[in-house]
């Protein structure tokens, strides 16, 4: 993070977990600025600030049982801060609420792919994307940050299709099933009959295979950097985020089509 992530003792979650108070007050020591300053971001207003900061805090205690210490506990945290934003200001439109799906190139969009962040093709991660609606009507900058409360960087990488496949295995080998969105490429995942995966197939949009000696620009957020790319060399950090290309795509998009489906591996 721009900030620098705060990495909590995998022991403070197992006393969370097994209902100790001083790891719960050790982890909001730790934590709830940073939950504040998001709050505080997206409304715009102190107070709010500070009473969504203690109702965020309330659920993690309601639901500290259901905490598994081995998964990283910010993004976590992250994750029900950004749930309970967006419900808190569905309520406070008063307004419907359009449930939506939206597609990768929503967050990477084409047009800044080439243009923009001149990658060819663009992944992101369902813990990162994955949200519940979006209220119908303008879309305000306080959304996009309740969708993306994490503030990753953007990292380029110069790879050929070999490697997007291994990235595509890593990511499997470690989270068992598919969670990788992408825009610029499709992927389809082949199973032998028992549905052990055999191989991961590589197509441009219109249906071509991967030119297996072209080297690809290939953006992802330091997030999926971190999980699936350590140790492999030559990646980037662009000055952006996710949500900055987003506020640029829009300011020149003033109607979003969310019918759009997300691509998934087959």
């Amino acid at each position: 993070m721009r900030n620098g992530a705060i990495r909590i003792d995998p022991e403070l979650v197992v006393g969370l977990k097994n209902n100790s108070e001083t790891a719960f007050r050790q982890i909001f020591d730790l934590l709830g600025d940073k939950v504040y300053n998001y709050c505080r971001k997206v409304t715009g207003d102190i107070q709010e600030a500070e009473e969504l900061l203690q109702d965020i805090f309330f659920k993690v205690w309601q639901f500290r049982a259901r905490i598994d210490p081995r998964e990283n506990f910010e993004v976590l945290l992250f994750t029900i801060a950004r749930n309970h934003l967006l419900n808190h200001l569905r309520k406070k439109a008063g307004v419907p609420v359009l449930p939506v799906s939206l597609a990768p190139e929503f967050f990477f969009p084409l047009e800044f792919q080439e243009i923009y962040l001149q990658l060819d093709i663009a992944f992101d991660h369902v813990r990162n994307v994955a949200i519940a609606g979006l209220p119908k009507g303008p879309i305000h900058l306080g959304d996009l940050f309740v969708m993306d409360p994490f503030d990753y960087r953007v990292i380029r990488y110069e790879l050929k299709a070999a490697d997007i496949r291994a990235l595509v295995l890593r990511e499997l080998e470690k989270d068992k099933v598919p969670h990788l969105f992408v825009s610029g490429v499709v992927c389809t995942l082949e199973r032998d009959p028992s549905g052990a995966i055999k191989a991961v197939i590589l197509h441009d949009r219109e249906g071509h295979p991967l030119d297996e000696g072209k080297t690809y620009s290939v953006g992802m957020n330091s997030f999926i950097a971190c999980h699936f790319m350590a140790g492999i060399d030559g990646g980037q950090t662009l000055d952006t985020t996710p949500v900055e290309v987003l506020v640029k795509y829009l300011a020149s998009h003033q109607n979003v089509d969310y019918s759009n489906e997300p691509q998934k591996f087959n």
